[in-house]
């Protein structure tokens, strides 16, 4: 036992020893280890010196490829160089030739500044001699519709003249008119003023915008059938539902009256024709302008014919022919204004 335990104690002597060199080696180990890592970063430093001195080795190579070749290409270097200096001078002698042409080219344009002048000019003087064309066109066109339309007025001058000439007969078998619409005779039945007084309210209206009615008193007509009548005692007017003798009504208002009057006997009569002499001259304005809108309304259904001396008159309508009569030393002439 006491050998064995001395044997213990040796071994454990020398585990010891172990121990402390396998230490120690672990110590050398990592040491070597170190070492081995800087060997490798060392050897790859190395390759990498090795890549990059074959990659100078062909780069010189390429660089003495490169002077090799140098030397082939001088002589077609100079030749080029020969042929640059050829071409520069055609170069040269080309932009002298556009220099030319440039020049060329401002004389050309201002030429044609003074052509486009003259075009315009030509145009514009081909534009006037169309339009004056267009005139002779209008005014031939013009001088063929007046001249037809002057035949066919002095044909219904003609036809208005043996109409008058039946007026006059026709007047005289009646026997009843009016003058100044200061007296009424009457030689027929007292229907007539019946008749008369529908019409006369039709051309009242007209004239008065239906503000006023002539009243004609039946009785009194029948009691004096075929004497004169005063017209200031027998014929008035009524407004606003009031009655106003006609003698109390204005110049111009009288005159409106006397024209309603006329116009329904001329109905009455049948006749197709209106013959209006001066009945403009002491109307107003506004009065003016009624008879001129009553004679508008007229004229779809008869032919009328107006002499005035009122100039404005023919600025107002628009009827087929205006005669405007001018007098020179005793005798007259006219002349178609419309």
């Amino acid at each position: 036992i006491l050998d064995f335990e001395s044997r213990r104690v040796e071994f454990e002597r020398e585990i010891g020893l172990l121990e402390a060199e396998i230490r120690d080696f672990k110590v050398k180990l990592k040491e070597v280890e170190g070492k081995l890592v800087g060997a490798r970063n060392e050897y790859e430093s190395v390759l990498r010196a090795r890549a990059g001195i074959v990659e100078l080795k062909n780069r010189i190579a390429d660089l003495r490829r490169m002077v090799q070749e140098e030397g082939k290409w001088e002589g077609v270097l100079d030749e080029t160089e020969k042929k640059l200096v050829g071409v520069q001078g055609e170069i040269s002698e080309v932009e002298k030739r556009v220099e030319d042409f440039r020049v060329r080219l401002v004389k050309v344009k201002e030429e044609m500044v003074g052509f486009e002048v003259e075009l315009a000019r030509k145009r514009k003087e081909l534009q006037e001699v169309e339009a004056r064309c267009v005139k002779v066109e209008e005014a031939r066109a013009n001088k063929k519709k007046y001249e037809d339309r002057i035949k066919e007025l002095r044909m219904r001058c003609e036809a208005l003249e043996k109409e008058m000439e039946s007026l006059k007969h026709k007047k005289e078998l009646y026997g009843w008119w009016v003058t100044g619409f200061k007296k009424l005779r009457i030689f027929e039945m007292v229907g007539a003023v019946d008749a008369l007084q529908r019409v006369v309210d039709k051309y009242m209206n007209i004239l008065f915008d239906g503000r006023v009615r002539l009243n004609f008193d039946v009785l009194k007509l029948k009691k004096t059938a075929k004497s004169d009548l005063d017209i200031r005692n027998e014929v008035g007017v009524s407004i606003n539902d009031g009655y106003v003798p006609v003698e109390g009504m204005s110049g111009g208002e009288k005159q409106l009256i006397g024209i309603a009057v006329l116009l329904a006997l001329n109905d009455l009569f049948g006749y197709r024709v209106v013959f209006l002499d001066e009945v403009f001259g002491s109307l107003d304005d506004m009065n003016r302008e009624r008879v001129l809108k009553l004679l508008e309304f007229l004229r779809g259904e008869k032919m009328c014919i107006v002499i005035s001396h009122v100039e404005q008159i023919k600025n107002l309508v628009d009827w087929d022919a205006i005669w405007l009569v001018r007098r020179r030393g005793g005798s007259s002439s006219f002349e178609v204004v419309r």
